[in-house]
């Protein structure tokens, strides 16, 4: 649909209960972006290395239904937004989806919708950690390599230690620092992580070992995927 002025407007016409995604062409044209401006792509090797010169995207697939807009809604819907960065190194918003669930079918039918708007399976897969949605990347896009977003595992952190604890230490800074570091060697990371946790006596602490178990699934230093501190 478009206005007297001509420029394209995006309405979702199907009813807000069923599952709804707008494509890549409206959402392109609603932000006067070329489809030349999405040729140059980021690849990730085998061996986890960044380069320049693929046609496949690396995209971040989240949903905020944790968000108080969410809750306050009237309709009670998930809005899951598609983004990925364009050949000038920034973030753009591809795609978007909306769903009554979040369920693992409700997921997938979002992920095959995207696929065959595309045609191809993104090379690098960014999500929070929902088990559904995580199930759902490995169903739809076998192809691509699946790792978790930083930002969000991050703003667990005042979640999972006490507001004192966080507030009298200087924890959540060196923390911080230390994650987000993307020029650390993985020993060198692992050696740091070791030393702060033991430091402020979180050994014992589960979810700080089960981030780390998993830590090759959304460190930097673990891959030194560089790449992904863009879209984190």
């Amino acid at each position: 649909m478009r206005s007297q002025s001509g420029k394209t407007v995006i309405e979702v016409e199907q009813s807000v209960n069923q599952h709804q995604i707008l494509n890549r062409s409206q959402l392109l044209q609603c932000n006067k972006r070329s489809r030349s401006d999405m040729s140059s792509e980021i690849d990730i090797s085998d061996e986890g290395e960044a380069s320049e010169n693929s046609s496949m995207e690396m995209i971040e697939v989240l949903e905020n239904s944790g968000d108080e807009d969410y809750e306050t809604n009237k309709y009670r819907m998930i809005f899951v937004p598609f983004t990925a960065i364009d050949n000038h190194r920034k973030s753009v918003t591809i795609g978007a989806g909306l769903l009554s669930n979040e369920t693992i079918e409700s997921y997938t039918w979002l992920l095959e919708a995207f696929l065959k708007a595309h045609g191809t399976q993104p090379k690098l897969v960014l999500t929070d950690q929902d088990p559904a949605l995580i199930q759902a990347v490995e169903r739809v896009f076998p192809e691509s390599k699946h790792r978790l977003c930083m930002w969000h595992i991050t703003q667990k952190l005042q979640k999972k230690v006490s507001p004192d604890f966080l507030k009298k230490t200087d924890f959540r800074k060196r923390f911080n620092k230390l994650v987000w570091n993307v020029y650390l060697e993985p020993e060198t990371f692992e050696k740091e992580w070791n030393i702060l946790i033991k430091e402020y006596k979180l050994e014992d602490n589960r979810w700080f070992n089960d981030m780390f178990n998993i830590r090759e699934n959304w460190i930097p230093a673990t891959r030194r995927l560089k790449q992904i501190a863009r879209l984190s």
